[in-house]
């Protein structure tokens, strides 16, 4: 079977040659080209049906395939929260045992030292030291204080806390 561009340029030459030759008066028309002209469009129905039909399973294929997306997504999101939570666990028991490092064939579990930025009291803050988003909140600029309060500034509202975050590699 043709490609359907095909088949509709064939059509198209069939129709205005089936124009061009009818008589103007009693309105007769050239009776092969009418029937090669309706079979050209039989082509071109049962063509646009199969095209119809593939697209039709493309769509459901893709229909598909965004469920499975979705599932995938939503066990991704629960083993993730389990290893948050198992990560989060493992360093509280650690920590009440003042356990700094341990090795292991599978796992190397260490703490590392940082220090963050803890606000208080938002309303005391500084208006310097305010980030002001399109969303109409407003939320202190951490990294802004942070540097601040470790130039020696004091910033009301907010201090500087030390706190220890597991790697496991």
């Amino acid at each position: 079977m043709a490609q359907l561009y095909m088949l509709t340029e064939k059509a198209k030459e069939l129709y205005n040659n089936l124009m061009e030759t009818a008589d103007t008066e009693t309105g007769e028309i050239d009776t092969d080209i009418s029937q090669q002209l309706d079979n050209m469009l039989m082509e071109v129905n049962e063509k646009a049906v199969t095209i119809g039909s593939v697209y039709r399973a493309m769509t459901t294929e893709a229909d598909n395939v965004q469920k499975e997306i979705d599932r995938l997504q939503a066990i991704h999101d629960r083993i993730d929260k389990k290893a948050k939570k198992l990560k989060e666990y493992l360093s509280i028991n650690l920590q009440k045992l003042g356990i700094e490092k341990i090795q292991g064939l599978y796992a190397n579990i260490s703490f590392t030292t940082s220090r963050r930025c803890i606000v208080t009291e938002i309303n005391a803050i500084p208006e310097k030291y305010l980030k002001k988003e399109v969303k109409i909140e407003v939320n202190p600029d951490l990294n802004a204080i942070k540097k601040a309060i470790k130039s020696g500034e004091e910033i009301d509202g907010a201090h500087i806390e030390t706190v220890k975050n597991i790697q496991i590699k």
